[in-house]
């Protein structure tokens, strides 16, 4: 979901060998009340499953934004569990690659909310029992 509220999932493919022991998870996964429950809580995803022989598993997410390729994701020898939290995670993605920031962000201009600090309570004195004694 963006910061609007817009889901930006929009076509989900499942693609699965139906005599492939790879394929088992997903094949159980299809038949299950998990994924009718999600397709059903899910209306605005488009789900198609595939059958590709001697192929393994996989999950083709399709965004919205059209500048990113579909996203693929193995889900070779994966149970129902694992391949419903993948299709949780890839409706939760915004589609854009995951970058990881390899130095600290530094800037100089201060922020306006002010500089962080961890303990903002530090000369606050707490103390339990006298919460403890107003109470009733």
């Amino acid at each position: 979901m963006n910061s609007q509220g817009e889901w930006l999932l929009r076509k989900l493919a499942i693609r699965y060998c139906q005599h492939g022991g790879s394929s088992r998870g997903v094949r159980e996964f299809l038949r299950s009340k998990k994924f009718v429950d999600f397709a059903k809580e899910n209306p605005q995803i488009e789900i198609t499953a595939e059958k590709l022989g001697g192929r393994h598993p996989t999950i083709i997410g399709t965004y919205l934004n059209a500048p990113y390729e579909p996203t693929l994701w193995s889900v070779r020898n994966q149970n129902e569990w694992e391949i419903l939290d993948v299709l949780q995670q890839l409706r939760n993605r915004n589609g854009g690659k995951i970058t990881k920031y390899k130095k600290p962000v530094y800037t100089k201009n201060e922020s306006i909310q002010g500089v962080w600090e961890a303990n903002k309570t530090a000369g606050v004195k707490f103390d339990l029992r006298d919460v403890i004694a107003k109470s009733p």
